[in-house]
């Protein structure tokens, strides 16, 4: 920790802001995390939100000195967008690591239109998206849920005669991962990007940009979106989009909510554009009962579990990114602030 202009001794300050007490635990534990504590000496300040014995006053105080600051989002937001806040409270932050892949909500803090940098986790989710996906696909394809709705010895065919047609909506790490899993399957898979230059090696059949979504959807036995909240993926999917589906469409939402409102996914249910969804990810969450989306039969959802952020995962993207920082070099999963993910 020399400072090779001044050659003074530096601590660097970082911050843990976590509602999971595991991945504070974790990251004291790591090896690759205590590695680099021992060429760095750093005063760790963390915070574990559900405890009783949580301070926000303490939490504040901590802010006022530290460089980096790793924590979800949803933490972290209310102070980001608090201009003045930083502005009196922050004035030595540097980097913020999200705990997420998904960065939508912070991603417009005014401290990262200057010189703060934001990472995101990114690369560690692409299994378990793919499991996810190929679980309710495979389900459907065989007619497993059917089988005890019959209750009889009854051989059923498969739901599409031949290999299904599967739309994959972003082709980022999840994306790539899931495509060429689907791939080993048999299945013919359709990609839609925003540039198609920049995917012109992907492994899908064929691509498509957002331009054509109309002539995307209409070979699909299943959609699924993995594409993040922007201002341009913002209802993508809404108003009379899934018009343009075949009726046997399976919608798998493992992305963000905001492809597509609420009302525009009932309608395309209601008038049998699609015939069922299966959604992970919603506008409010938890999911209210009062929600018309639990009494829909062709709907199935589940509680944002496609993939969870482990804390071993988290853990090894920081201390990464960490180690990277400390060289001054660039880290890992910069967010473009620009283009909002």
């Amino acid at each position: 920790g020399i400072n090779a202009e001044y050659g003074v001794f530096i601590m660097l300050q970082v911050v843990v802001v976590s509602q999971d007490e595991g991945l504070i635990k974790t990251l004291l534990k790591h090896e690759k995390f205590r590695s680099v504590c021992g060429r760095q000496q750093i005063n760790l300040s963390w915070f574990w939100t559900e405890s009783d014995e949580f301070s926000e006053e303490e939490l504040k105080t901590s802010f006022k000195s530290c460089e980096i600051i790793l924590a979800e989002p949803s933490t972290i937001g209310k102070y980001l967008f608090n201009p003045d806040y930083c502005a009196e409270n922050m004035t030595k932050l540097k980097w913020v690591q999200s705990t997420w892949a998904g960065v939508d909500t912070i991603v417009k803090a005014p401290c990262f239109q200057s010189s703060v940098i934001l990472t995101r986790i990114s690369g560690v989710f692409g299994t378990q998206i793919t499991e996810y996906c190929l679980a309710y696909i495979l389900s459907f394809e065989r007619r497993l849920w059917d089988y005890r709705s019959h209750k009889k010895w009854l051989k059923l065919p498969r739901r599409t005669s031949t290999s299904p047609t599967i739309g994959v909506m972003g082709l980022g790490n999840i994306g790539k991962h899931l495509v060429n899993i689907l791939n080993s399957f048999g299945y013919k898979v359709l990609g839609l990007c925003k540039n198609k230059q920049e995917h012109s090696k992907d492994a899908v059949n064929k691509l498509f940009d957002s331009s054509e979504l109309p002539s995307f959807l209409k070979h699909l036995d299943y959609l699924i979106n993995t594409l993040p909240n922007t201002s341009l993926t913002k209802g993508l999917l809404s108003g009379n989009a899934l018009s343009n589906c075949k009726p046997n469409c399976v919608f798998i939402n493992v992305g963000r909510s905001s492809i597509i409102d609420e009302e525009s996914l009932l309608q395309a249910l209601n008038n049998k554009w699609i015939d069922s969804a299966v959604l992970d990810v919603f506008a409010e969450e938890p999911l209210p009962e009062s929600s018309k989306l639990w009494s829909v039969p062709n709907i199935l959802l589940t509680p944002h579990i496609a993939a969870i952020s482990y804390p071993e995962d988290v853990a090894s993207v920081f201390a990464s990114n960490l180690d990277l920082y400390i060289q001054k070099k660039r880290p890992n999963h910069v967010v473009n602030v620009a283009q909002e993910y």
